[in-house]
């Protein structure tokens, strides 16, 4: 079982690799390595998963 400290630590993480992620996107989509329809389904599943985690993170202050 993780502390809630560990817990925070591993979403930060995560939500960094989300972010990461959307640079990533945004490049492919400006070295036309994707479509525009490609991106924005992949940008918008990771913004949804982006959302998800910053609700569960705003949960756990409280």
């Amino acid at each position: 079982m993780t502390t809630r400290g560990e817990d925070e630590e591993i979403y930060v993480r995560y939500a960094l690799s989300l972010h990461k992620q959307i640079g990533w996107l945004t490049h492919a989509l400006a070295y036309k390595r994707l479509d525009v329809a490609e991106y924005e389904k992949a940008l918008s599943e990771t913004r949804a998963k982006l959302a998800g985690l910053e609700k569960r993170m705003g949960e756990m202050r409280y």
